[in-house]
C-alpha cells in the first residue's frame, strides 16, 4: 500500500484559489505573489487568461461548487472595451455589462471580481506614486509611468518571469501601493472612467491566506 506523506495529505484539504482574467499580466503577477508568500491555499497551474463571457459562465458554475474553492476574477476595463469595440460593441454597453456582472458576483461568497481601470498596471504604478481619486488616465499613460519606475518594463512573459520577477521588483513597496490605492478601489459605476484598482483585495488574500 502506498502511503501519502503528511504534506501530500495536508495539501488535499487546502482551499483552492483559481484566477481568471481577460489580461494575462495579473495572472502572472498573482502566481508570483503566491509562490513568494506561500499562503494557505493551492493555486493550480491551469489558471488562465480568458474571455469575459466565458469567465462569467465559469464563475457562475464554480460559485455552486465546494466551499473550499475561491475564484479571483480580474477584469481590466480598457482591455475589455478594446476587445468589444472590435466586435461592434460600444464602450457604454461594455461598462453596463461589467457592472451587471460585478453586482451579481458581489452576492457570490466564493467569487471575488477584481476590476482595474484602465488596466492592471495601475496597481504597479501605485507602488511609486499616489493619484487623485478623480483622475482619468488611459492604459498607455499608465504603462509609460510604470516604464519610468521599472526600467526595461515590457508586457512580456520573459520580463515578468526571468531573473528578478515583477513581484520581487515591487515587493518592498506593496504596503505603499496599498496606501496609495485607498480611495481608488470602489469602481465608479455607471461610467467607469476614473482610475480604479481592486488589486489590493486580491493581493491581501494572496499574502494573508483564506
Amino acid at each position: 500500500m502506498k502511503y501519502r506523506s503528511k504534506t501530500e495529505h495536508q495539501r488535499q484539504f487546502l482551499p483552492v484559489v483559481v484566477v481568471l482574467s481577460n489580461n494575462i499580466l495579473p495572472v502572472w503577477y498573482l502566481r508570483q505573489v503566491h509562490d513568494s508568500e506561500r499562503p494557505n491555499f493551492q493555486f493550480p497551474q491551469e489558471t488562465v487568461e480568458i474571455e469575459l463571457s466565458r469567465a462569467y459562465a465559469m464563475c457562475k458554475r464554480w460559485s455552486k461548487g465546494p466551499e473550499q474553492q475561491i475564484v479571483i476574477w480580474v477584469v481590466d476595463v480598457e482591455t475589455q472595451v478594446h476587445t468589444n469595440e472590435l466586435q461592434g460593441v460600444s464602450r457604454a454597453e461594455t461598462v453596463t455589462m461589467i457592472q451587471s456582472m460585478y453586482e451579481e458576483m458581489e452576492a457570490e461568497p466564493h467569487v471575488k471580481m477584481i476590476i482595474n481601470n484602465p488596466t492592471f498596471e495601475l496597481w504597479l504604478q501605485l507602488h511609486f506614486e499616489r493619484l487623485s481619486r478623480g483622475i482619468e488616465i488611459n492604459g498607455e499613460e499608465v504603462k509609460a509611468r510604470v516604464e519610468h519606475y521599472i526600467p526595461g518594463y515590457v508586457r512580456e512573459r520573459s520580463f515578468f518571469h526571468e531573473g528578478e520577477t515583477i513581484y520581487a521588483k515591487t515587493r518592498n513597496s506593496v504596503a505603499i501601493a496599498m496606501i496609495n490605492a485607498n480611495g481608488l478601489i470602489a469602481p465608479d459605476f455607471p461610467d467607469l472612467k476614473l482610475a480604479r484598482t481592486m488589486m489590493p483585495v486580491a493581493v491581501s488574500l494572496f499574502k494573508e491566506g483564506v
